[in-house]
């Protein structure tokens, strides 16, 4: 299955170019971000629909319900699959029974028909913030807020035995949703649609006492002469090497993430790992699904605003240590095979590096492992080889 591309999504104000004209704050303003997606969100705001009522409606539609039903507190398998499909970017099987009707039932879009896979629909769910924040606002319901968790990844594991989500990538599937569940509760209370969290309290939630901030943020490679000048770029002077390290780690620490779904970036069709990727996928709330033909080192990227403009990546890894049915560890799991080279120099074409150099971006990104099924001391950490 061919990947969706972050800047293919349809709609009337999804232009890239446009996009990064506006401001973060602009595009963060809830009409703009939910008018990035089909053209049905945005003639709902031009005919006057009130967000909180447009939310409710995206939500009813990717439930299948009417407008006034109450969402129920126990999901079928396709409400819950259609519910973390539009935010974790599920790679759903052409074959499986659940793909036409995530179409024709709950805002799936059909790319093409499958000429492998038994003439299948294939299914995917491109970057639409609304139907992200409708996605979230399920869980972020007092009512069964506690116990959503619990049944996500029940079902998930359901999607994978059964073959609905592909096996190939369980690991990353549940890294993603970890990640997603950690932003959902940093969402500060009223700010029910989009809210920046700092990185070093997004990162304190999956409470590692191994994977503190300062570990997280350890670099093997650091380029001082590129960290200055993002700090000139903040109006910041500073002299010293030594200044200049712990300024840039501090700017870190309060380093902005704002992300409620992930897409996929493929590198044969797309434009690669860039400065200008970081600032689109950050004003849509969008983390970045690196590409799967062959990409070194990295799964995943979430933007990190620093200052007004300027974004790096927190970069991760993802190694699975559990066996299909996510039960029991895999017998092929060592440790040697279980290591992560997270430097830019590594994971990064020499063309993409040579985009954030002219950017005057620095290269030295935090970066973190995540090992399923492990639980030694270190293992939660980024492991630089």
């Amino acid at each position: 299955m061919e990947p969706f591309l972050l800047h293919e999504a349809i709609g009337l104000r999804n232009n890239p170019n446009q996009i990064l004209k506006w401001t973060v704050e602009e595009c963060h303003e809830v009409k703009t971000l939910f008018s990035m997606g089909r053209p049905l969100w945005y003639a709902y705001l031009k005919a006057g629909a009130e967000v909180e009522t447009l939310c409710s409606f995206a939500l009813s539609k990717l439930l299948q319900q009417g407008n006034t039903e109450v969402p129920p507190s126990e999901l079928s398998s396709q409400q819950m699959l259609a519910l973390l499909a539009c935010r974790a970017c599920l790679t759903i099987s052409p074959a499986s029974r659940f793909a036409p009707a995530l179409v024709s039932s709950h805002m799936g879009t059909a790319v093409r028909v499958s000429t492998t896979m038994g003439d299948g629909v294939v299914v995917a769910y491109p970057s639409e913030p609304i139907l992200a924040i409708a996605s979230r606002s399920y869980y972020l319901q007092q009512t069964w807020r506690e116990t959503f968790p619990e049944q996500a990844f029940s079902r998930m594991k359901e999607y994978l035995t059964c073959g609905a989500v592909g096996k190939g990538h369980r690991g990353e599937v549940i890294v993603r949703l970890l990640n997603l569940l950690a932003i959902d509760q940093c969402m500060p209370l009223g700010k029910p649609f989009v809210a920046e969290i700092k990185l070093k309290d997004f990162l304190a939630k999956f409470d590692r006492k191994d994977a503190n901030l300062s570990a997280v943020l350890k670099r093997e490679q650091v380029n001082l002469e590129q960290e200055k000048k993002l700090l000139e770029s903040l109006n910041i002077e500073v002299d010293d090497d030594k200044e200049v390290l712990n300024r840039y780690a501090y700017y870190l620490e309060e380093g902005k993430v704002c992300f409620t779904h992930f897409v996929h970036l493929s590198r044969k069709h797309g434009p690669g790992i860039t400065p200008n990727l970081l600032r689109s996928a950050y004003r849509r709330t969008a983390a970045i699904v690196v590409d799967e033909e062959g990409r070194r080192g990295i799964d995943w990227i979430i933007p990190v605003r620093i200052g007004k403009e300027q974004f790096v990546g927190l970069a991760g890894k993802d190694k699975n240590r559990l066996d299909e049915t996510l039960g029991g560890l895999a017998k092929s799991s060592n440790d040697s095979t279980h290591c992560c080279k997270t430097t830019t120099q590594y994971f990064l074409t020499d063309e993409e590096r040579q985009h954030f150099v002219d950017a005057k971006v620095p290269l030295d990104w935090p970066a973190i492992l995540f090992s399923l099924g492990q639980d030694n001391p270190g293992a939660a950490l980024a492991q630089q080889a």
